[in-house]
């Protein structure tokens, strides 16, 4: 609904907003480490999931051209991988931001 949509967004927004007013220079990595988990996410994890989640419909939806057996197995690794690049995203992010933050303290 509209009021969830809202709900959700408008932290993001803020937190967004914030940053931009207070360090115009990290805005860019924050929308550049934010583009790449969110792609990550979108295009590979949520891809492959739906495809696995996709079998326990099978005997509903008529599937113009399935997928051979031995193609499952990449859908798992393909899932897989980009679950592993969506945590190297996040740890990255962190690494960035503690950097930061200790740069902007002056410890390093």
């Amino acid at each position: 609904s509209i009021t969830l949509q809202a709900l959700l967004y408008t932290p993001w927004f803020l937190l967004i907003y914030i940053v931009a007013q207070l360090n115009p220079d990290k805005i860019l990595t924050i929308l550049e480490v934010f583009a790449s988990l969110s792609l990550n996410i979108e295009t590979g994890f949520f891809i492959a999931l739906m495809l696995i989640l996709s079998t326990q419909y099978k005997s509903i939806i008529t599937v113009s051209v399935p997928l051979n057996r031995w193609l499952w197995y990449c859908v798992y690794a393909v899932g897989m991988y980009f679950l592993s690049v969506v945590v190297y995203d996040i740890v990255q992010a962190t690494v960035k931001l503690i950097i930061s933050i200790i740069q902007s303290v002056g410890l390093g």
